[in-house]
């Protein structure tokens, strides 16, 4: 689904672009519009959707972090024609500095080779694990869910901030967040305060940055989506997570909304 003025002229995000680089050869810095994307999660669900919107945009550079990849990301990431990279980066294990370091290291290396005016961070990977009431909690699964939901993406955004105020780029913020870091789901009590507290420290990043052209921070609440994390909650022990059946009435009934679908109008509203 392409954006409603791109769909109106009959065009995607190379074509609109090339379209003002032929009829406007001496416009200054049309490579000055380039974005680097750095997406969480980018094999799977929303992040896939991500990805295959983002590489069609010739304005974007992507960075994909995951645990695994796509043989078509692997692929293009192989591909010294695509602006892709990957960070192979389990974000539940320790020692995430290291990690963050590498990540810093290739923003670096790509500003050095284009001239990219604003870095994008969509805070994507998420794990809904462990579903089960608190007196049963596992703690390496709670220590999991803490490390993905809430303090990874905090490691990020803190040192992407140090980067852009070096380097004199902008940053925006996407942070995908839930109806679930604002209402109580017995199961998730993990899953929940961890949204809600990724929440309120990019809110209060908002409020720091308020009134700072360079910063823009954004809270993108996706709704219920068709991907994998719908299907363990599915599965799981209606003893675990009372309310399973909600759940499943929304796959049944065709309420869950199509990841693709929701990107697009993300890369819309909010990249391109």
């Amino acid at each position: 689904m392409r954006p409603p003025l791109l769909s109106w002229l009959g065009m995607d995000c190379h074509g609109l672009r090339d379209f003002f680089k032929d009829r406007f050869p001496g416009i200054r810095g049309l490579r000055d519009i380039l974005k680097l994307v750095v997406v969480t999660g980018i094999s799977r669900g929303l992040g896939l959707a991500f990805y295959q919107r983002l590489t069609n945009c010739s304005n974007c550079w992507v960075v994909g972090i995951g645990r695994s990849f796509t043989q078509e990301q692997l692929d293009h990431a192989r591909d010294p024609e695509r602006r892709f990279q990957l960070v192979r980066w389990d974000l539940a294990k320790p020692m995430q500095q290291e990690k963050v370091n590498v990540l810093l290291s290739i923003i670096g290396e790509i500003s050095q080779q284009e001239n990219f005016s604003e870095i994008i961070y969509i805070n994507n990977a998420a794990i809904v694990d462990p579903i089960a009431q608190v007196g049963c909690l596992e703690e390496r699964a709670v220590f999991k869910a803490v490390s993905v939901n809430f303090m990874t993406p905090i490691f990020i955004a803190n040192r992407l901030v140090r980067f852009v105020e070096d380097y004199n780029k902008k940053l925006k913020i996407i942070n995908m967040s839930t109806g679930a870091a604002k209402r109580p789901i017995v199961g998730w009590s993990t899953y929940c305060s961890c949204k809600a507290g990724a929440a309120m420290f990019f809110d209060v990043m908002a409020k720091q940055f308020a009134g700072n052209a360079q910063f823009k921070i954004c809270q993108v609440d996706p709704g219920v989506l068709d991907t994998d994390m719908q299907m363990k909650i599915r599965g799981a022990d209606v003893n675990s997570c009372p309310e399973k059946g909600h759940f499943v009435s929304l796959k049944r009934d065709g309420r869950l909304l199509s990841p693709d679908d929701v990107a697009a109008q993300i890369v819309a509203d909010h990249i391109l």
